[in-house]
């Protein structure tokens, strides 16, 4: 099993992706639509073709590894402090938020 996600991909982060015992891949597409614009994303087509023939995922410059590593859980942070602020300031105003 091999899992792809975008590093920058701010609808679905890259830290939700994985998958435990699978080859994970992490691709920078390079777009203002990474969400979408992964199944275009030559890094990443290249990562399936790798997955669909056996072979490891392949290398990627010492940058695009950086960004894969960090960007990711900076972004997962951020939406998870945004929720919790979020979910405060309603208990602050007595309202109860339901899942």
């Amino acid at each position: 099993m091999t899992s792809i996600g975008a590093a920058l991909d701010f609808v679905v982060p890259a830290t939700s992706t994985g998958l435990a015992g699978a080859t994970n891949v992490v691709v920078n597409p390079w777009s203002l639509g990474v969400h979408s614009d992964i199944v275009e994303d030559p890094e990443a087509l290249r990562a399936v073709r790798a997955a669909l023939e056996g072979r490891p995922p392949p290398c990627v410059a010492f940058g695009d590894a950086l960004v894969a590593a960090v960007a990711p859980e900076v972004i997962s942070r951020a939406e998870h402090t945004a929720g919790l602020v979020v979910a405060g300031g309603a208990a602050v105003a007595g309202q109860v938020l339901e899942p």
